[in-house]
């Protein structure tokens, strides 16, 4: 039992590292994903705020013709 416990214990403490490195790699893989996402999704959110602004404009000046 001892040495299982030893054993595991070691495993572990070798696995850390390798575990740690992923973790950062997904962590980091993430936040770029997120970041690229936040940029697309604010240049889409422009694009459809100024299309429908020129829209609203143009609605305003053929209602006032």
């Amino acid at each position: 039992m001892i040495g299982q416990k030893k054993d595991r214990w070691l495993f572990l403490k070798k696995a850390y590292p390798f575990c740690n490195e992923i973790r950062n790699l997904i962590r980091r893989t993430v936040y770029e994903i997120e970041i690229k996402y936040y940029f697309c999704g604010t240049a889409e959110l422009m694009c459809v705020l100024s299309s429908t602004k020129a829209e609203s404009e143009v609605n305003r000046q053929s209602a006032v013709h």
